[in-house]
C-alpha cells in the first residue's frame, strides 16, 4: 500500500508541475557502499533506500558504491561502482506522450537502465547522454560505460541507437539522433557491442568483452534481487517468479549472498576449466550450466549474453601452445529460437572445433536441427584466436556469430553463437573438450 501511495502521490506531482530542477522523479530502492547525491543546489547527502530522488540531482558512486533506483515510471537504474549520473529531465504523465521528457546524463562510470512506462510510451522522447555520444531506445534493457572519451553500449532486451554528438545531434534533444553516423544495436546481437572514441567518423560493432565490466556478481545480484522483491510482496505460490518484479529494497550484498532452497545443483564430478553460469537460479527451458555462484567458484567471465557467462579457469596465466593445431570434440550444447512467450529448443546434433595455433586461427561447424525448421542448418564460422585465448568469428567468413574462449592452457574451449535462419536467429552455446 505505501509502494502504491508514492507511485499516486508522484504522479499527481508530475501532472501538476512542468519539468524543472527539484521535481520529484524518483526514489532509491537500495544503496551500499560509498553511494551518495548531489542535489542541484550543491547539497550531498548519502544515499540511502527510501530516499526520494528529484530532477538535476546527480548520482555517484566510489569503490564498490551501488545505487538502484526506481523512476515515477517504474524505470529501474542500477549506478554500479567510480560512478555519476544525472538526472537531467524526468517528466512523465500517464499515458500522454506529449508531455514525456527523460534525459539522463552519464557522466562517467557504468550504468544499468531498464525503460519504464514513460520510455515505453515515448521513446522518441527519451535520451541518454554521454561526453561523447547520444543513446536513443526502443524499448529496452541496456549497459552502457562512459568516460570523457569512450561510449561502450551493450542491449540485454530491445534496441538502442547510438549517435556521435554533434552537428545534427545536441546533448539537449530527445530521442535517438537520426544522422549518417548513427548505429543500432539489438538484443539479438547478444555477443556484440557499440564502441564510439572521441574522433571516430562513427560508433562501430565489435565483440562484447570484458571492458564493459558485465560480470558475473554485478549481474547475478540484480536478478537475485529482483525475485525476492517479488517474493516478498505478491501473493504467489513459492517459486512463481515472473520476469519483471522490480528490484528489491535490501542491501545487494546480503541478499547475493543467499541461496533460495531450490537453487542447488550436485557438483559435477570433474571439475572443468570452462563452464557455463547462468545469471538466476530458475532458468527455464534447460539444465546446461549451473548456477553462478557455484560456476564463479575460481573462475572469471569472458563471454556471455543476457542468460548465462562462460566462465573460465583464473588459477593461473594464459600459456597456450605457440605452434600446432588441435581439434576438439563437443561436450555439451544448447540452441533454441525466440517465439511468442518464450524461446523454442533445438538440438546441436553434432560440431567440430578445430584451432591453428601457428596462424591463431580458428574453425568451426555445427549441425543443428530445429522443429520450426525442414531439415537440418549448418553453423559455419572461421575466426581468430587471440593471445588471451579469446575466439571472435570474421564476418565475412563466417554464416553466423561466434564468441568464446579457450581455458587457458588450451585444452578445452566454449563458444556463444547466433545462426539468422529463415525462422529467425538461433542462438546456443558449447562447450568442447581436446
Amino acid at each position: 500500500m505505501q509502494r502504491i501511495l508514492w507511485l499516486i502521490t508522484a504522479t499527481l506531482i508530475f501532472i501538476a508541475l512542468p519539468a524543472q530542477a527539484g521535481q520529484l522523479a524518483g526514489e532509491v530502492t537500495a544503496a551500499l557502499g560509498e553511494a551518495q547525491i548531489v542535489a542541484a543546489a550543491g547539497d550531498k547527502r548519502a544515499a540511502a533506500q527510501g530516499m526520494p530522488l528529484h530532477v538535476g540531482d546527480v548520482l555517484q558512486t566510489g569503490t564498490g558504491g551501488h545505487i538502484h533506483i526506481r523512476m515515477v515510471d517504474d524505470a529501474l537504474v542500477s549506478l554500479r561502482p567510480n560512478s555519476a549520473l544525472k538526472i537531467a529531465s524526468y517528466t512523465y504523465r500517464p499515458g500522454v506522450a506529449a508531455t514525456t521528457k527523460i534525459r539522463f546524463d552519464l557522466l562517467r562510470g557504468t550504468v544499468r537502465s531498464v525503460t519504464g512506462q514513460g520510455g515505453e510510451l515515448a521513446k522518441d522522447r527519451f535520451r541518454m547522454n554521454t561526453p561523447v555520444a547520444a543513446i536513443g531506445v526502443r524499448g529496452t534493457d541496456f549497459i552502457a560505460q562512459a568516460d570523457a572519451e569512450k561510449t561502450l553500449v551493450h542491449v540485454a532486451s530491445g534496441a538502442i541507437v547510438l549517435a556521435p554528438l554533434g552537428a545534427g545531434c545536441q546533448e539537449n534533444t530527445l530521442g535517438a539522433c537520426q544522422t549518417a553516423a548513427a548505429r543500432l544495436l539489438t538484443a539479438e546481437m547478444r555477443n556484440m557491442m557499440l564502441e564510439f572514441t572521441r574522433g571516430m567518423a562513427e560508433p562501430r560493432l565489435v565483440p562484447l568483452s570484458d571492458k564493459l565490466q558485465i560480470t558475473a556478481p554485478q549481474a547475478a545480484a540484480e536478478s537475485f534481487v529482483r525475485a525476492q522483491l517479488h517474493a516478498q510482496n505478491t501473493a504467489d505460490a513459492p517459486g512463481q517468479i515472473p520476469v519483471d518484479v522490480g528490484w528489491q529494497k535490501q542491501t545487494l550484498d546480503s541478499l547475493a549472498a543467499q541461496q533460495p532452497p531450490d537453487a542447488a545443483v550436485p557438483p559435477a564430478p570433474v571439475y572443468y576449466q570452462m563452464v557455463w553460469g547462468h545469471w538466476s537460479w530458475n532458468k527455464q527451458g534447460s539444465d546446461f550450466g549451473i548456477p553462478f555462484m557455484e560456476a564463479a567458484q575460481g573462475r572469471e567471465v569472458t563471454v556471455g549474453n543476457s542468460m548465462s557467462g562462460l566462465f573460465r579457469d583464473n588459477s593461473g596465466p594464459v600459456m597456450l601452445p605457440q605452434s600446432g593445431s588441435a581439434v576438439f570434440t563437443l561436450r555439451m550444447s544448447e540452441v533454441s529460437l525466440p517465439q511468442t512467450g518464450g524461446a523454442l529448443a533445438g538440438q546441436v546434433q553434432n560440431g567440430t572445433l578445430g584451432v591453428d595455433f601457428n596462424v591463431k586461427k580458428f574453425d568451426t561447424q555445427l549441425n543443428i536441427q530445429h522443429p520450426m525448421l525442414t531439415g537440418a542448418v549448418a553453423l559455419n564460422a572461421t575466426g581468430t584466436l587471440r593471445d588471451d585465448g579469446m575466439l571472435y568469428s570474421i564476418a565475412s567468413a563466417s554464416n553466423g556469430s561466434v564468441a568464446g574462449s579457450l581455458s587457458r592452457d588450451g585444452a578445452e574451449a566454449g563458444y556463444l553463437f547466433n545462426l539468422p535462419t529463415a525462422a529467425g536467429t538461433l542462438s546456443g552455446t558449447t562447450l568442447w573438450n581436446k
